[in-house]
């Protein structure tokens, strides 16, 4: 391939990623809170981005050029893995020095346990974390299903109800704290 040629290529391929990055709003993230959803918009943007790209070159360049790249197939498919593995592994890595880093300051913090392992459990986790002024430590989740019981949620081990008292004296609880709907259920 001539230098012309890479040159060209390359830069239409950071053209149309600066376009499809935009207009996803991938720069928007505030890395230390990413989720799942914003992991499939990454995906789903250099996925966007390769399929453009393809069909801009297929259909426009080579046809109107005498600039072929023989193995532009296998560079665009190494790039989409390299790509995607990289931003993913950037967020994921940036998230995970983040809480590190939060953790080692969490000294002087109230320990709480929170009291079920559903939606509005995590979310309460979830408020608690972002908080600014936060004064709370999630230490684990409390629940009786078996199923739940020593896994982790969102990197918080879940623990049988039986083990409060245990955990109370083991890991110094401060705070339980019961969802409302908890306090709802009937079994």
């Amino acid at each position: 391939i001539l230098v012309s040629s890479f040159y060209l290529y390359t830069g239409l391929f950071i053209m149309l990623s600066s376009v499809v990055f935009v207009y996803m709003r991938i720069h928007t993230g505030i890395i230390r809170y990413s989720n799942i959803e914003d992991i499939l918009r990454i995906f789903s943007s250099i996925l966007l981005t390769t399929s453009l790209y393809i069909l801009v070159v297929k259909l426009i360049i080579v046809p109107n050029s005498n600039l072929v790249w023989e193995r532009l197939d296998l560079v665009v498919i190494l790039n989409f893995f390299i790509s995607t593995s990289l931003l993913i592994l950037l967020r994921t890595g940036v998230k995970s020095i983040f809480n590190v880093i939060k953790k080692s300051q969490n000294s002087g913090l109230e320990r709480v346990l929170i009291y079920g392992c559903d939606k509005n459990s995590i979310l309460l986790k979830q408020a608690i974390e972002v908080k600014k002024d936060n004064r709370y430590e999630i230490v684990g989740f409390i629940d009786n299903d078996v199923d739940k019981v020593n896994k982790h949620i969102e990197q918080i081990r879940v623990y049988h109800s039986s083990a409060i008292r245990a955990l109370k004296s083991k890991v110094k609880i401060d705070i339980l704290m019961v969802t409302s709907n908890c306090l709802n259920t009937r079994n």
